[in-house]
């Protein structure tokens, strides 16, 4: 008997599991099973899936989900999918340095209670990676999955 597959879908920071809606249809054409993890952020109650024995294990991450996901269903994946994530927040070696410097730099300031203004000058770098429409679960088609 062929096994099909189970995915657990975790959407990422700033968003909640109406992100994985339009993969609905597409998993119920090849017969797979759906389930989001739902941290109960505003109106969804939090859930916490598990894997089923009779599929195969998918789990499906975007964004920051990666690093929110149960440590239990990530070590029972038989793969992971990233979707506009990261696998580290900050890179290893010599490719990190300016990275590792500059949150020492702010994590200083945060002790020091000088950290004014601190999110928004985050906020402000970071919105630059997020144009275009790369996040799966930020509307439009792409997160869109389609047959071949």
């Amino acid at each position: 008997m062929k096994r099909t597959w189970q995915l657990i879908a975790v959407h990422g920071w700033g968003s909640d599991q109406r992100c994985w809606q339009s993969w609905r249809e597409p998993c119920k054409e090849r017969s797979w099973l759906l389930e989001c993890f739902e941290r109960g952020y505003g109106e969804f109650k939090e859930n916490s899936p598990e894997w089923q024995n009779s599929y195969k294990h998918a789990l499906i991450v975007n964004s920051l989900g990666l690093h929110l996901t149960p440590s239990k269903i990530l070590e029972n994946s038989d793969a992971v999918i990233l979707l506009a994530s990261f696998g580290k927040f900050v890179p290893e070696g010599s490719d990190g340095r300016n990275m590792q410097i500059a949150l020492k730099s702010n994590g200083a300031k945060n002790r020091n209670r000088q950290n004014k203004g601190i999110i928004l000058r985050v906020q402000g770098k970071s919105s630059g990676t997020a144009a275009g429409g790369l996040s799966t679960c930020r509307g439009g088609r792409s997160g869109d999955i389609r047959k071949r």
